[in-house]
Order: C-alpha cells, then sequence, then structure tokens
C-alpha cells in the first residue's frame, strides 16, 4: 500500500494504493467524460494519448490509450510526471492555485540540470503559464526526448473545475503544430466539447 522513497526516506502512496484509488475514480462522472474524450481522441488521431490527474505527488497519469505509430518512450499508468518538463505537468502549474504546486516548482527549478524544465527562472516560468493560459494549452519540444514533442490541454466539468489534462506524444514532425496543425486542432475541439 505504501513505498518508501530511498533518497528522502518519506512514504507515499504505493501501486495498490494508486489503482485503488484510480478504481474509484473511474466512477466520477466528470473524469468518465474525461475517459470518453481520451478514447474519441485515439480513436481520430492514431497518436499515443494519456489522461493524467492532479495527485499530491503532482501529475499523475491515469489512462493511457497507445497510438499503433512507434515512439520510444513508454508512458505507463501511476506514472508521476514532473511539473515543468512536460507539457501535461505545465498545463497543471498553470490551472491549479500556485501553494499547490509551489513546492513542486522550487525542487524541480533547483534540479534544473537534470530535469530539462522548460523554465528555468519563476520569470520563465511565469511567462510560459501566462501564454498557456492564454492559449489553453501547452507545448513541449524535445524536453524529454530529442525529436519527442508533447501537446496537452485541460478537460474542465461544468462547473469549469480542472478535472484532468489529455497529452499527446510523438514524433516532433507529427506533433508540433508549427510542422503538422492537425493534432493541436483535433486535441483542443474535443477537449472543449
Amino acid at each position: 500500500m505504501v513505498d518508501q522513497n530511498l533518497d528522502d526516506r518519506r512514504y507515499g502512496l504505493g501501486r495498490l494504493a494508486l489503482e485503488l484509488g484510480a478504481a474509484a475514480a473511474r466512477r466520477s462522472e466528470p473524469l468518465t467524460e474525461a475517459i470518453d474524450k481520451l478514447q474519441q481522441l485515439r480513436a481520430v488521431a492514431d497518436e499515443t494519448f494519456s489522461l493524467s490527474i492532479w495527485s499530491a505527488g503532482g501529475p499523475l497519469v491515469f489512462q493511457v490509450e497507445d497510438g499503433s505509430r512507434p515512439i520510444v518512450m513508454t508512458m505507463k499508468r501511476g506514472t508521476l510526471l514532473p511539473l515543468l518538463s512536460t507539457a501535461t505537468g505545465v498545463v497543471f502549474t498553470a490551472l491549479l492555485p500556485r501553494p499547490q504546486t509551489e513546492r513542486l516548482i522550487v525542487q524541480e527549478l533547483q534540479e534544473a540540470d537534470v530535469l530539462t524544465p522548460m523554465a528555468r527562472t519563476h520569470e520563465e516560468l511565469d511567462a510560459l503559464l501566462a501564454r498557456v493560459r492564454r492559449q489553453g494549452f501547452a507545448l513541449n519540444t524535445g524536453h524529454l526526448m530529442q525529436d519527442i514533442s508533447a501537446l496537452a490541454a485541460p478537460i474542465h466539468d461544468a462547473s469549469g473545475r480542472l478535472v484532468a489534462v489529455i497529452g499527446v506524444f510523438g514524433r516532433d514532425d507529427r506533433i508540433n503544430p508549427e510542422r503538422s496543425p492537425r493534432p493541436l486542432d483535433t486535441l483542443l475541439r474535443i477537449t472543449r466539447s
């Protein structure tokens, strides 16, 4: 039920606890609707899509729909994503209240040499988050893996509360909207419906 981090000796939820939580969360109507959108996206576009929810440890991959096109990275359920090196993490950071994300932001900025964040200072981060709020999506080009890009957009419930973030990732020539606008157009059309 719990795992211990060998570096700092702190405890966190283990794989079984995460699976139990995920099973309970699937019964939530807003999350069920988000999963439906994830599956719609996968049916329309042959790319790999992930649906992430917010957890105490940051963005947590809740469900993955794999595309048939080969991709060198593996995204699996239960993976905690960094805030500042992933499009999904940046969307959460842009839309959640700062006190909810501040501890992770500080930690990741201190580890900037290891994590290759999309912003390396608070000033760069503030500009990035303002752009994400204005555009309604985040784009990550090669911050985790060279030649791999990702797009992410939020899912809100009827009251406007952030429910989840859907991301799509693949080779840069297929995902980057500067080279191929279709994935972004499809992502925004379905996540905003």
